[in-house]
């Protein structure tokens, strides 16, 4: 069964297990999903749709474009791949430019042994391939409204105790 851990090395209850068909019940509504651990995208729990992995309970649950990993991945590659992955999304990329660009920049700078395939190709993107993701997050007006009036009814309760 595909799942999250979020439990100690060697915990082997299932209270901090986050199962594949959990997340597919779920309404996240996420434009982008990325799994940089390894093997996100490894399909184990056989259901009445046939194989659910965590990339298609992720689709099911609302979130259409995913970035995940076929194999184990190297720690140094995948952070600095996942870096100039979101570096390249802030530059308005598409998702798969942005992996294709992040890819190249990690090669310009491998050494030969680093620069083999198992250290980048890991990484795949699955979804719409022209979306451009916006980068800026639409904080609604009542929220800034709704910090003053508490930043002022904090200021007022800490003079009235003093």
């Amino acid at each position: 069964n595909s799942f999250f851990s979020f439990s100690a090395v060697g915990d082997s209850s299932h209270e901090h297990k986050l199962y594949a068909h959990e997340i597919a019940k779920m309404d996240l509504k996420n434009d982008l999903v990325v799994l940089s651990a390894c093997e996100t995208n490894s399909s184990h729990t056989k259901n009445d749709l046939g194989l659910l992995g965590l990339a298609k309970s992720f689709q099911l649950a609302g979130c259409p474009n995913l970035l995940m990993t076929y194999w184990l991945v190297d720690d140094y590659a995948s952070n600095f791949l996942m870096i100039d992955f979101f570096k390249e999304l802030k530059l308005k990329h598409t998702p798969p430019q942005a992996l294709r660009q992040a890819k190249l920049n990690y090669l310009t700078q491998a050494s030969e042994i680093n620069a083999h395939p198992a250290y980048w190709a890991p990484f795949s993107y699955y979804g719409k391939p022209d979306v451009v993701l916006s980068q800026s997050i639409q904080i609604p007006s009542w929220l800034y409204s709704a910090a003053i009036l508490g930043f002022l009814l904090f200021i007022i309760i800490f003079f009235k105790k003093n």
